[in-house]
């Protein structure tokens, strides 16, 4: 049997992906405008927003994502922690870094010295959340 050339290389790219995915249960997919996305991508994708100060479309990137559910690595949550300190919205942004220290994303160090975080600096409910990182 021969196959030709696209179909060899749809199977090859079909069976990458699946390898790649193999033992990481974390990177749940999504069907978005324009295909699949893996959390690596999206945490990718909101990183780089964050880093060209771009909060809210990295909180919008972010929570279109994770469509009201929890981030279980913790990592994206972290992210999206960082957006909404810096956008003003410190429940939401105090909630995602519950999310971060409960995956075991993040130590109480990490969550105390984040620049990004400087707007909570002061809210004694993050000293609380760091306090309770073991």
């Amino acid at each position: 049997m021969k196959f030709g050339p696209k179909l060899l290389l749809a199977a090859l790219t079909m069976a990458a992906g699946i390898l790649a995915g193999c033992g990481h249960e974390e990177d749940e997919q999504i069907v978005a405008s324009g295909g699949m996305h893996t959390l690596l991508d999206v945490r990718s994708s909101v990183a780089a927003k964050i880093g060209n100060g771009k909060f809210m479309e990295a909180r919008e990137e972010g929570e279109a994502f994770l469509n009201g559910g929890a981030d279980k690595s913790g990592r994206l949550a972290w992210a999206l922690a960082k957006a909404c300190a810096q956008l003003g919205d410190h429940d939401r942004a105090l909630g995602y870094v519950v999310q971060a220290v409960n995956a075991g994303a993040v130590s109480n160090i990490q969550v105390m010295d984040e620049p990004l975080l400087g707007p909570l600096h002061s809210d004694l409910r993050l000293a609380s959340i760091a306090a309770s990182v073991k």
